[in-house]
């Protein structure tokens, strides 16, 4: 009967009781790698974590890291929802920037743009991705590069970065066949310093 669901279900514990109940038991170092994973949207390279591998395979045999099979981990969704809404902006700033050294590194630049765009560094995201885009646009990553990119405001950046962006936003226009608004994404600014090299 209804009734008696509803009785079960008020006495069952929440998720969040559960899981606040766990991390409460867990030592410094295993609740610093979920803060690390919370900010990820794809499985994260365990490479990046060699130095915390017993603390890491703790955590994946406690079922609050899963391994998808090709050297990345990454945590349930409910999990990483709960974890992330529980950190200060400020901490959330820096696990965005350790992640977004982490993609970078594994050669993600786009992916490592969006982390630098959540850490509110724009500035780093345009200087990161630019040399780089050839190699992110043939793997496929125009569209996420133009989700990242078309937030920036510009007056967010120096003068040069600005031009940057510009260019970026014009080229990845291009490529969707938006030639107007590719011509108008360069804008008014005055293209005769040095800002190409």
């Amino acid at each position: 009967p209804l009734s008696n669901v509803l009785t079960q279900i008020t006495r069952a514990p929440s998720l969040e009781g559960i899981l606040n109940h766990i991390l409460h038991r867990l030592p410094d170092e295993e609740l610093l790698i979920l803060a690390e994973l919370s900010v990820y949207r794809s499985p994260a390279p365990a490479s990046a974590w060699a130095q915390q591998q017993r603390a890491l395979e703790k955590l994946v045999a406690r079922q609050l890291v899963q391994e998808d099979g090709r050297g990345g981990v990454s945590l349930l969704p409910a999990y990483k929802e709960f974890i992330y809404a529980g950190r200060s902006p400020e901490v959330r700033a820096k696990l965005h920037l350790d992640a977004a050294w982490v993609r970078a590194n594994m050669a993600e630049r786009t992916a490592a743009a969006y982390h630098c765009i959540c850490a509110n560094r724009p500035d780093l995201a345009v200087t990161l991705w630019y040399p780089h885009r050839q190699s992110e646009i043939n793997q496929g990553q125009a569209e996420a590069a133009y989700a990242v990119f078309d937030g920036i405001a510009l007056n967010q950046l120096r003068p040069t970065v600005q031009k940057l962006l510009m260019l970026i936003r014009s080229e990845l226009k291009v490529l969707r066949g938006a030639y107007e608004q590719a011509r108008d994404a360069l804008g008014t600014a005055s293209w005769d310093d040095d800002v190409l090299s």
